[in-house]
């Protein structure tokens, strides 16, 4: 169908603007300011402004529309980053990444709800997705390094403005039945979704999805600066994440069809167990192909654990209240990376980077444990 054609390039887009930037911004931050704490307050910042978002955005899309919250979402991460370029302390940085957080989390949730409603077998859907997230994904770091050495950061800026544009465009030629909530009914739809499986709801998205995103923030601030601290620079950390992302999309569709037929459970408990052991490995190398293939195995966990989130957050929620459903999944998501990106530059400056990652490691094992126990005691 062309309105798939439209998702994938939609999310090729974001997904190559975002991380041409992000994945190379810690290092480039090192420029303005010492300390991994401070760089770790931006990517904060944009998973406040994600959380933000989540807490009413979900109803919003649903009452105002997907495809018009689509276009509006891409029209400001757009705006954004160009106002980027105009700034160069550590306080601008967050702040702009703050605002680019609140619409950056409407676009991914209400793409999010589109792709299961105009297809079937949602989990395999939704990993199709993540496979072209993660094209942008294997194309935007090395993008992003070789322009930043070449061109500066400005330039990098200006490019993701011009994909959120072409983004735009794109949205236009969308031909999406809709069935808007009422603006009257639209402040139920959380406590629809909720009670639709409530206990499940706990461990999947409030207990799962929080400590994914604890992991991915922890990965987004450590693997940087850990990098820097090897000798690497803007490009060889790009490349870092080029490998992960091929790792991650050659591995991520077949976690889809494994969801689809073990349940979203199991695949949470394997992705915590990834992500764990993938951060007690980091700390014992230091070749450049064992950094992006352990970045790699903490991508594709996070993805399988967040795809097995998302695809049940879609099997308990109507067509009409499916983007509120997926906003709780992102709000849980964004608050977990923000406790995430903290903790790691906090403890990285008092502790270094060595005890940091095993504190991470303990925290997914002693996670995947409990998480065991509770499934097991559930099925009795």
């Amino acid at each position: 169908m062309r309105i798939n054609k439209i998702i994938y390039l939609l999310n090729f887009l974001m997904a190559l603007g975002y991380n041409a930037v992000s994945k190379i911004l810690p290092a480039f931050l090192t420029t303005i300011t010492s300390s991994a704490l401070q760089i770790s307050l931006v990517s904060s910042a944009y998973n406040i402004g994600k959380m933000v978002s989540g807490a009413a955005g979900g109803m919003f899309a649903d009452w105002f529309g997907k495809k018009n919250t689509l276009l509006a979402s891409l029209a400001f991460v757009g705006f954004f980053s160009l106002i980027l370029t105009i700034g160069n302390t550590i306080e601008w940085f967050i702040l702009v990444f703050f605002f680019i957080g609140i619409f950056a989390s409407l676009f991914y949730f209400s793409l999010n709800s589109v792709t299961t409603i105009v297809n079937k077998g949602r989990a395999k859907a939704l990993s199709k997705l993540e496979m072209v997230y993660q094209l942008g994904f294997i194309f935007g770091p090395m993008m992003g390094g070789a322009v930043a050495v070449l061109m500066g950061m400005n330039t990098l800026f200006l490019l993701w403005a011009l994909l959120m544009f072409i983004g735009c465009v794109a949205v236009l030629f969308m031909n999406l039945e809709e069935r808007r909530t009422p603006i009257k009914s639209v402040a139920k739809n959380y406590i629809k979704v909720i009670r639709a499986d409530p206990l499940n709801f706990l461990l999947l998205v409030v207990l799962g999805v929080v400590f994914l995103g604890i992991a991915e923030g922890a990965r987004d601030i450590l693997i940087p600066l850990y990098a820097v601290d090897l000798g690497f620079d803007i490009l060889m950390i790009g490349a870092i994440f080029m490998v992960s992302a091929i790792i991650t999309m050659v591995g991520i569709v077949p976690f889809g069809h494994l969801a689809d037929k073990i349940g979203r459970k199991p695949i949470i408990i394997i992705a915590l167990l990834m992500m764990g052991f993938s951060f007690l490995l980091l700390e014992f190398t230091n070749s450049l192909i064992m950094l992006g293939i352990l970045t790699g195995l903490l991508s594709l966990g996070r993805t399988a654990g967040l795809m097995g989130a998302r695809a049940f957050a879609s099997d308990i929620s109507g067509a009409e209240i499916r983007t509120t459903s997926f906003a709780l999944v992102e709000l849980c998501l964004s608050f977990g990376r923000i406790g995430g990106a903290i903790a790691a530059g906090l403890l990285k400056d008092v502790i270094l980077i060595g005890p940091t990652l095993e504190i991470f490691f303990w925290a997914m094992i002693a996670l995947s444990i409990i998480y065991s126990v509770l499934f097991a005691v559930k099925r009795k």
